[in-house]
């Protein structure tokens, strides 16, 4: 039994054309928490939260077995 499931991820604002593309593979973590309720640990992600609001795209790209995988 698996004690996380790491993923990466897509989040993105449109309309300014920045995005971010991130890993996550920290115990207990699981897709179905992004943004419900983890916003990332990126200093640039959170300054553009604070200025221009949440991010209107927010998608899990791929799911992993391992951390390394994940990483990789």
């Amino acid at each position: 039994m698996s004690i996380y499931t790491p993923y990466t991820y897509l989040i993105g604002w449109s309309e300014h054309k920045k995005y971010y593309y991130g890993v996550r593979y920290a115990k207990g973590c699981h897709p179905s928490d992004l943004f419900n309720p983890y916003q990332t640990s990126s200093k640039f992600v959170k300054a553009f939260i604070q200025s221009f609001g949440l991010p209107d795209i927010i998608e899990v790209r791929k799911i992993f077995t391992d951390e390394i995988s994940a990483q990789n």
